[in-house]
C-alpha cells in the first residue's frame, strides 16, 4: 500500500508520517505499506523538474526551477505564474505527472524519498 501526501508545512519526517504508518500497520498488518509525503505539495516536484514541463500544458517555455523547490511555498501558484492558464490539479496535475523528469525531481529530498520507499517497497513484494 503507498499513501502519498502533501505534508503543507508540517516536516514529512515526523509526526504525521509515522502516525499514518502505525495506524496503517496496526489495522492492516500483513500488507507492505509506506507512508511518504511531498513536502509542502506534490507539485513541489514539479517545480523541482520545471525545465522538463517546459511548453507542457502552457508552461512557459523558459520556465527554470528556484534554487531550492523546496522551500518555495506555495508551488501551485509558482507554475500558475508561468503558464498561459492558471495551474489546476485536476487539469494540469496528471499531464504533469506523466511528464516530470524523474531524476531532475530527485534533487528534492522529500522526492528522493519517496523513490528510495517506492524502491524499498517492491524490493519486498514477492
Amino acid at each position: 500500500m503507498l499513501v502519498l501526501l502533501d505534508s503543507e508545512d508540517e516536516c514529512p519526517a515526523r509526526l504525521l508520517g509515522p502516525e499514518l504508518l502505525a495506524s496503517i500497520s496496526s489495522e492492516a498488518a500483513d500488507v507492505p505499506a509506506v507512508v511518504t509525503l511531498a513536502h509542502r505539495e506534490y507539485e513541489t516536484w514539479f517545480v523541482a523538474a520545471a525545465e522538463s514541463l517546459r511548453g507542457s500544458s502552457g508552461l512557459a517555455a523558459d520556465a527554470v526551477r528556484p534554487a531550492d523547490p523546496e522551500v518555495t511555498r506555495d508551488a501551485k501558484g509558482w507554475l500558475s505564474e508561468r503558464m498561459a492558464d492558471r495551474y489546476d490539479p485536476v487539469r494540469h496535475q496528471l499531464a504533469f505527472t506523466r511528464s516530470f523528469d524523474l531524476v531532475a525531481a530527485r534533487s528534492v529530498a522529500s522526492f528522493d524519498r519517496f523513490c528510495r520507499k517506492i524502491s524499498a517497497l517492491v524490493a519486498a513484494s514477492p
